[in-house]
């Protein structure tokens, strides 16, 4: 990973996954650079990603990043109750991460709960860190015009 050869390290994390490792770490690397590679492009791929990460969740309860991930893998594979679910579990172990809880407000409007992404998408919109204060504004007057319209 540090030498950015993607190929030879999804190879070495998908053997020492296969290995059945107990570091969850190695679990949700593998995942992270299947999903790279187009990881959710069918079914099958998606679910050998959601089932990597429930395994580096198993050996880790308190592994942010893996729910986040795998909040993002539900959504794609239309389970927007879990992935809702499961991006509230990330944000509860990183409640810092501003990234995830965009991710929260997205997940929050792919479910119709306008009025919760509009709440969190307000207080975002205002961050110290630009990316994010310029997403959650274009998020926010997305959620706004969709209210708007009761759509």
């Amino acid at each position: 990973l540090q030498r950015q050869d993607f190929d030879q390290a999804a190879e070495c994390f998908r053997r020492a996954a296969e290995r059945n490792s107990n570091d969850p770490r190695v679990h949700y690397y593998n995942d992270l650079l299947m999903n790279r590679t187009g990881g959710l492009e069918s079914a099958a791929k998606a679910r050998e990603l959601k089932k990597e990460l429930e395994t580096a969740i198993a050996l880790d309860l308190k592994l942010a990043d893996a729910y986040s991930l795998l909040a993002h893998a539900q959504a794609a594979s239309g389970e927007p109750e879990k992935a809702l679910a499961t991006m509230k579990k990330a944000v509860e172990l990183s409640p810092r991460n501003e990234v995830y809880q965009l991710n929260l407000a997205n997940i929050y409007m792919a479910n119709d709960e306008l009025d919760e992404a509009i709440a969190l998408l307000r207080t975002l919109a205002s961050s110290p860190n630009r990316q994010v204060a310029d997403q959650a504004n274009a998020t926010l007057a997305e959620a706004e015009s969709f209210k708007e319209r009761g759509t």
